[in-house]
């Protein structure tokens, strides 16, 4: 993971831009549920934009690993629309939820962005307002800025960003973020992306309390803690692309948040419940900071099933072959009732009295 933190979209997503405001606003609410098909995801594009007679510029495609959608399946749009302007859009398969929206490649001013009238201050206030129209919950829930809390200035706009408290007694984080990007000529809203916001399939409650992970995070700080103090740790609910969940401790040294670049950081995940390191986080190239030489140790990547070689990601779906079940040990952890015990040797599960191990798991 990079140090530098641009809340980085995809490449399409980075030249947003907007046709009238007052379409999308009346359409922020139109799900109309599950999308079944290329053609049903293009008329619920149109519907959306409100424009009947809006030209796909490309096919719809399916990507089963979004993030953001509620299953992990989402339909991408591309179409323009009666005024020219070519709009992206990012649909929830199973809920017809927009997850993105952005109009792609239209520069009203010249080649050359115009002078801001909009200033940060402004920009927030008109981000917070259609934020809260395009998820109730955060005018009525607890959400945190994202990290530096400024916004992320762009070649055309500011994107503010703000993350969703799941959990208000642990303060646990969901994993992506509610972004909202403003034009600074004109004050419009010019693209949008929504959260994930569950279910969340995880306790969202530490094994590992606050103070005794940042005396942890200080053993395997990636610069010197004396010089560099950790000064920002979070708890957040870790997701990858298969929907498969985890909450992890965010140990971060910030260095500097910065409008233009975003916010330079060091830093180390950290496994909530069992205090294991997971990745590091340090900007692309290494930065010009004087990092420690750390070893992180081996992650326990246990494989439940014989003939497949052990898992090495942080986050992996359990997966049901021919031969059996493989997943990480530390699923099991969040089942109530179960202990799981992780040794170079094998694993060991515990529940209702019965105890499996070894050869019987294929560890």
């Amino acid at each position: 993971m990079s140090g530098t933190s641009e809340r980085a979209r995809t490449a399409a997503l980075a030249t947003w831009t907007c046709p009238a405001l007052c379409i999308v606003a009346l359409s922020i609410r139109v799900f109309g549920g599950p999308i079944t098909s290329a053609e049903q995801a293009i008329e619920r594009g149109r519907q959306w934009l409100g424009q009947a007679n809006a030209v796909p510029t490309g096919r719809a495609t399916l990507d089963r690993h979004e993030a953001r959608a509620l299953h992990g399946a989402a339909w991408t749009v591309s179409l323009r629309s009666t005024e020219g302007h070519d709009n992206l859009l990012v649909l929830d398969a199973d809920t017809g939820r927009t997850l993105q929206w952005a109009v792609c490649n239209r520069q009203p001013y010249g080649n050359e962005p115009g002078e801001p009238v909009v200033g940060p201050d402004e920009a927030r206030r008109i981000a917070s307002d259609y934020a809260s129209r395009l998820c109730p919950s955060f005018r009525t829930g607890d959400w945190e800025p994202a990290l530096g809390g400024t916004p992320l200035r762009r070649s055309d706009g500011y994107q503010w960003a703000w993350y969703p408290v799941v959990d208000t007694v642990s303060g646990a984080l969901g994993p992506n973020d509610l972004a909202v990007d403003v034009d600074f000529r004109t004050g419009e809203v010019i693209g949008f992306l929504c959260p994930y916001e569950g279910p969340w399939l995880i306790p969202t409650q530490p094994s590992i309390g606050r103070a005794q992970m940042l005396a942890n995070a200080r053993r395997f700080a990636l610069l010197d803690p004396l010089r560099y103090p950790i000064n920002h740790v979070s708890l957040r609910v870790q997701m990858d692309d298969y929907g498969s969940q985890r909450l992890v401790w965010e140990c971060l040294q910030v260095l500097d948040v910065n409008v233009e670049t975003g916010v330079l950081m060091y830093g180390v995940v950290f496994d909530a419940h069992t205090g294991e390191p997971l990745y590091p986080i340090a900007p692309i190239g290494g930065g010009k900071y004087p990092a420690r030489s750390v070893r992180l140790p081996r992650h326990a990547s246990v494989m439940l099933e014989p003939g497949r070689r052990a898992l090495s990601t942080q986050l992996c779906p359990p997966v049901l072959g021919r031969e059996g079940l493989w997943l990480r040990a530390e699923h099991l952890r969040a089942v109530d009732g179960v202990e799981v015990d992780v040794t170079r040797e094998g694993v060991t599960v515990h529940h209702s009295g019965r105890t499996i191990g070894g050869t019987d798991l294929g560890a």
